[in-house]
């Protein structure tokens, strides 16, 4: 078990731009005094104990926005920045680089930061927004979670009816969970979107597919261990060799994970929330967070200005 006094880090996925929104979501201001959605999350695992931060970032995101996501809360929280590079250096690959425009993916994101992680740690997406009793729900768990073989690891996750936007279809891992709510695999479906009472999946290679409203799916939000690396960067070797000629081929986190629980290395299980997940996918996404905000700081979640000025 975990100790209180063992230093939890939260892993802030922050190295993609926004292609359908258009721009650096991570820097786009929602709160009233310009909070964006990161210091809300920032915000939120502060209060659940977090003190340490790990963001993984562009090579190409300037010390001054990397100076701007740190000054509100660097004196109450560690911070440390890890540059996600499409040349990583313990993976020797015949893939041709300079072609990518493209990271290559959130599970390469993660191991980019495996030389400043020890222990239990917590994976989030800088540009979603998660909720208060989530962050405190991955906390427990990580506080709980000890080394083993198979490795453990957990999930939140969220009701597929509290993701959704109203402007456009989204992408979600659907999670098949037994009744315990051992994770059993997480599938990525896209083009999913509500159409009057219902919520389907429109693939074109694929027949049209119904969820219920209440199917449990994958966020990005991942609290693991550091037992987890030396696995993934296996799996990681193993898709750069069977990807070496497609220069934009991804390696995810979830399908990583998936592929892990299929061998039998690790093993999974959700945590469902009934929190209301929201992010910014397409541009009109924002006056609706921004409404959410303003409606949880009137409900007294947040305060109306995040961080105190000196």
């Amino acid at each position: 078990m975990a100790k209180d006094s063992e230093q939890f880090t939260l892993l802030v996925l922050a190295g993609g731009m926004g292609s359908r929104y258009g721009g650096l979501k991570q820097l786009d201001g929602v709160g009233p005094g310009g909070e964006t959605l990161m210091e809300y999350a920032i915000y939120d695992a502060i209060r659940a104990g977090f003190k340490r931060a790990v963001f993984v970032v562009s090579p190409n995101l300037s010390h001054s926005n990397r100076a701007k996501i740190a000054s509100h809360f660097s004196h109450i929280i560690e911070v440390e920045f890890v540059e996600q590079h499409f040349d990583f250096p313990k993976v020797q690959t015949g893939m041709d680089l300079e072609l990518r425009t493209k990271p290559l993916g959130t599970g390469h994101a993660v191991l980019s930061a495996m030389e400043v992680i020890e222990g239990p740690f917590l994976v989030i997406n800088a540009d979603d927004y998660y909720g208060p009793s989530t962050y405190r729900l991955m906390k427990n768990f990580l506080r709980e979670l000890e080394r083993s073989r198979p490795v453990r690891f957990a999930l939140a996750g969220y009701r597929l009816g509290n993701t959704l936007s109203p402007f456009g279809p989204v992408s979600r891992g659907i999670c098949k969970v037994d009744k315990n709510l051992r994770l059993i695999s997480i599938t990525e479906e896209t083009n999913i979107r509500r159409k009057g009472d219902a919520i389907w999946s429109h693939t074109p290679s694929k027949a049209p597919k119904r969820f219920p409203e209440e199917t449990l799916v994958s966020l990005n939000l991942f609290a693991l261990h550091t037992d987890f690396f030396p696995l993934m960067l296996a799996h990681f070797r193993a898709f750069m060799e069977l990807q070496s000629q497609n220069s934009s081929a991804e390696f995810y986190l979830p399908h990583a994970l998936d592929k892990m629980m299929k061998q039998d290395e690790a093993e999974g299980i959700v945590l469902p929330t009934e929190e209301n997940w929201f992010g910014i996918t397409y541009a009109e996404d924002k006056e609706i967070v921004e409404k959410a905000i303003r409606t949880r700081i009137r409900q007294g979640n947040y305060p109306s200005r995040l961080w105190k000025t000196t």
